[in-house]
């Protein structure tokens, strides 16, 4: 949305002076692998583990999304650490990532009064990445980066 660019472009503390379509397309390749996908935390990284019985399995512990061992994202971390290396993300830009996702939602037909993910329901960028698989967490980031640029 363009009334936010302005703002984006001189909050360079929180930007590094990037663009909001350098910041989306960022966040898009981060996490545009499956394996650098995480739904359950903002940040985490795989811990591969071994039963005693020798049967392998992997475990997500979360993590801070600046944390160096950090490898696996959701949406909202993604976009934080392609702001700036601490993962903050800009407050107006938290915001418009919340309303990016009723709109994507909105979009899909999903988000009628009466459906569980309603219009009622407090629909956020993380309540997305609690309920949605990395697919449709990259559709989503392309959404926003077709109407960024």
């Amino acid at each position: 949305m363009k009334d936010i660019l302005p703002f984006l472009e001189g909050c360079d503390t929180l930007t590094g002076g990037q663009t909001l379509p350098e910041i989306i397309h960022k966040a898009i390749v981060l996490i545009e692998d499956p394996s650098h996908w995480c739904g359950k935390h903002v940040a985490c990284f795989h811990v591969h583990y071994e039963t005693s019985d020798g049967i392998p399995y992997l475990l997500d512990t979360p993590c801070k999304i600046n944390d160096p061992r950090a490898t696996c994202l959701n949406v909202e971390g993604a976009v934080a650490r392609a702001c700036n290396n601490r993962g903050i993300v800009p407050p107006v830009l938290q915001r418009y990532l919340d309303q990016w996702t009723l709109d994507y939602l909105n979009s899909k037909g999903i988000t009628t009064y009466g459906q569980e993910h309603s219009i009622w329901c407090d629909v956020s960028i993380g309540w997305f990445g609690e309920r949605y698989m990395h697919g449709e967490a990259m559709n989503l980031l392309h959404y926003i980066y077709e109407r960024v640029t």
